[in-house]
């Protein structure tokens, strides 16, 4: 079973030859983020269908005495050791795995209980408010970009043209050429060939300049398959090339498809006004002129260059784009449709669209798996956690699980508007506050964790006024949300306990899941002795 579970699907995107574990998960491609959601959420179902089908069937022999076993007895004892169609199985996940456990709670009946945590509904509000690393070079510089950016160096005597582009999770800054300096007002055209498209940047007073223009390119899988390069290793060179491949002929075609689409760059002596032919030029750039790194070319001879995603694009070849975008322009009416059509996109991956099959919608779901396995509860009990301040899911969106999943009212809603608490960014509210510090709705410690910035205790509700959202469904079980301080600042999640703590926010987290799930969702308790588990009721 467990060489079964292991293996990955992890690939090598960048031709490192390292395998890129999550590398494309979150990605600007929209399809392929909701698709590889749904995916690995299938993949928990399969386990979960696996598990509960160790119900006494015949299984493999496990000792060799020619009689085979039960499925799932693995030491051959007699007895069943995992699983089982009436045991009981939970969902429990944290930033991706809460976002997962979201979207899992809301398709798998057999589920006993669920407590997504630091997870989300409405996948692109992530997107777009995230700091998560990674975020911003994965999403957001696909749709901006590529870039075009120039600065001044060897004290002015020279501008270094660069090119910055996505590299999955990562950002790259590809130096294309050292050329002529610049003066401040002097205007740069960045041009497609292949579009005919044009975006404009104008030098400022530092002698810098920045402008973005889309562009095709094929992927660095394509790029291999097409030009059947090996790949440098990069933990171990011996597992590859001692220099990576180097492509000196970069007009040529993956079959009716170029490498990436021409480009030149002109750079003027003031404006460079609608007809470049006319304009006074101090320079123009349509070959590769950076030689910051060495590959070997078809030809064996060793050349400098450009590297990028395994391949050295060669000094003196014709300039193209290494990376595709779309170019768009931040604050514009076209990326912020984008950006809207992107949401409709992944929206069959996306918590937002199963919250309701938590508890609201549960005879819609009885009807679609009518006859399919009778007995078997439909609805899922489900805690939903998102810890206050939280900016790598941003707790705007965590809140919005719960309140699709009917464990918040609107006004309720608006309560955590009204504090400040979907927005999440306590600097910005340190005049409401006196301090740089976050409301805390539902006071899971009772006023006991001492947090305070600046002399400036956390904000509270008054004794009796917490939020903590509950409600019940048709069966009795617990439904809700809650919201714990994890810092006076915020932070992505709860960790492990911390006894040193006055009020130990991770132990109380960690009992009130587990007691919540023993219960089999029945019981979401706020008991505060479960920070120390001096509670009379724990075993």
């Amino acid at each position: 079973m467990v060489d079964a579970m292991i293996p990955s699907r992890a690939r090598d995107l960048d031709n490192d030859g390292v395998p890129d574990s999550g590398g494309d998960f979150w990605v600007a491609d929209a399809f392929h983020t909701r698709d590889i959601v749904r995916q690995s959420v299938v993949d928990w179902m399969s386990v979960l269908r696996f598990l509960r089908s160790c119900d006494g069937r015949p299984g493999p022999d496990m000792n060799g005495d020619g009689t085979p076993e039960q499925l799932c007895d693995f030491d051959a004892d007699g007895e069943i050791d995992i699983g089982g169609p009436d045991n009981q199985y939970y969902a429990w996940g944290q930033s991706l795995g809460g976002i997962l456990t979201g979207v899992l709670a809301g398709v798998e009946p057999a589920l006993t209980a669920a407590a997504p945590t630091s997870g989300s509904a409405g996948l692109f509000d992530v997107a777009v408010r995230s700091k998560q690393g990674g975020v911003k070079e994965a999403v957001w510089l696909p749709l901006m970009g590529p870039i075009y950016y120039g600065a001044p160096i060897d004290g002015g005597a020279q501008t270094a043209v660069y090119t910055i582009v996505s590299d999955f999770n990562r950002s790259q800054k590809l130096l294309l050429g050292r050329l002529d300096p610049l003066s401040p007002g002097d205007e740069v055209v960045v041009q497609n060939l292949r579009s005919g498209k044009a975006a404009r940047g104008v030098v400022g007073s530092d002698g810098t300049f920045r402008t973005q223009l889309g562009a095709d390119a094929i992927n660095a899988q394509e790029k291999r398959a097409c030009l059947g390069f090996e790949v440098l290793h990069w933990e171990n060179p011996a597992f590859g090339t001692e220099l990576p491949y180097a492509i000196t002929d970069t007009e040529q075609r993956c079959g009716e498809t170029p490498l990436g689409d021409r480009l030149r760059i002109t750079a003027c002596a003031g404006a460079c006004g609608d007809d470049l032919s006319a304009a006074r030029t101090r320079w123009v750039l349509d070959t590769f002129e950076g030689d910051t790194d060495q590959g070997v070319a078809p030809s064996g001879e060793t050349v400098s260059g450009v590297l990028f995603q395994g391949t050295v694009y060669a000094k003196g070849a014709p300039l193209i784009a290494v990376s595709q975008g779309f170019g768009y322009a931040r604050q514009t009416p076209d990326l912020r449709r984008l950006r809207g059509i992107a949401g409709f996109i992944v929206e069959a991956g996306d918590p937002a669209a199963y919250a309701r099959f938590y508890m609201k919608d549960v005879a819609e779901w009885e009807a679609r798996w009518e006859g399919e396995e009778p007995g078997l509860e439909f609805g899922t009990p489900t805690e939903v956690v998102v810890t206050l301040g939280d900016m790598n899911v941003p707790v705007n969106a965590g809140v919005m699980n719960a309140y699709l999943a009917g464990y918040l009212t609107f006004d309720q809603l608006s309560y955590l508007r009204d504090k400040y608490v979907l927005e999440a960014v306590e600097d910005v509210r340190a005049d409401v506050w006196g301090a740089p510090v976050l409301f805390d709705p539902d006071n899971l410690s009772q006023g006991t964790d001492g947090f305070e910035v600046d002399g400036v205790p956390a904000p509270r509700p008054p004794p009796g006024e917490e939020l903590r959202a509950t409600v019940r469904d048709a069966h009795g079980h617990a439904h809700g949300l809650r919201l714990p301080a994890i810092l006076p600042r915020g932070d992505h999640g709860f960790l492990v306990p911390d006894p040193s703590l006055p009020f130990d926010v991770h132990s109380f987290m960690i009992h009130q899941i587990s007691h919540y799930f023993a219960t089999g969702g029945d019981e979401l308790r706020d008991d505060l002795c479960m920070h120390d588990q001096s509670c009379d009721w724990m075993p």
